[in-house]
């Protein structure tokens, strides 16, 4: 199960069935949609406003004033950045087969006075969760040991603004992290449990499963 990510995590602790049928047996396949192709395409460009200075196109151009720009003060910054641990907390490569978790961060900046600031572009519905921040804070401080605050924020993209500013954990993070897939193991076999998410999942064997149903009831009339 592993490398664990973000994504992952959160599909595990939300429905024990739909993560192994998705990660594990591999037969509930991914569909991108129109709205994950944008927050890709909005990632790749501010990858390279970032990385390479390349300037944004007319219609992202409005961001402009949302991006870390580089000052006597910094140390690093840097966007997609590729990281990775093992499950003692030491860095391994993204790629690392015995990686045990790994993230890509969107924004990562560190100034010399030992704080880092962490932001996610995010194109969806404002939702202030300091979980996925604080992840990508623990990734990061296996990386840079040195750094003593971290402090990280979600872009809301579609109001144009910067989120609530949260005080990150990467210490504490990994303890809980340890805790919360120790449970996701020992759940895994147990029946799956309904959540306000099951309207919305592909996962249409389930019992619980209510997407589509109207549609084929209609079919077979």
């Amino acid at each position: 199960m592993t490398p664990w990510a973000f994504t992952k995590l959160k599909e595990a602790e939300k429905c024990g069935r739909s993560f192994t049928a998705r990660y594990l047996n591999k037969t509930y396949p991914f569909v991108s949609t129109p709205a994950m192709e944008e927050g890709k395409r909005v990632h790749s460009a501010m990858e390279r406003r970032i990385n390479d200075d390349k300037p944004l196109d007319s219609k992202l151009s409005c961001f402009e004033h949302l991006i870390p720009v580089v000052s006597a003060d910094t140390r690093l910054l840097e966007a997609e950045v590729e990281l990775g641990i093992l499950i003692d907390f030491s860095p391994c490569s993204f790629y690392d087969q015995s990686c045990y978790f790994r993230g890509k961060l969107d924004v990562l900046n560190i100034d010399v006075d030992r704080i880092a600031y962490i932001f996610d572009w995010k194109t969806g519905k404002p939702y202030e969760d300091p979980d996925e921040l604080n992840l990508h804070a623990m990734l990061a401080k296996a990386y840079f040991p040195d750094v003593k605050h971290w402090r990280g924020a979600y872009i809301w993209l579609k109001e144009n603004r910067i989120g609530t500013m949260h005080t990150l954990s990467p210490a504490k993070t990994y303890r809980d992290l340890l805790k919360r897939i120790e449970k996701i193991d020992e759940e895994l076999e147990n029946k799956p449990r309904k959540n306000v998410l099951c309207p919305w999942c592909d996962l249409t064997e389930c019992e619980y499963a209510t997407k589509g149903i109207e549609s084929k009831s209609n079919q077979k009339a």
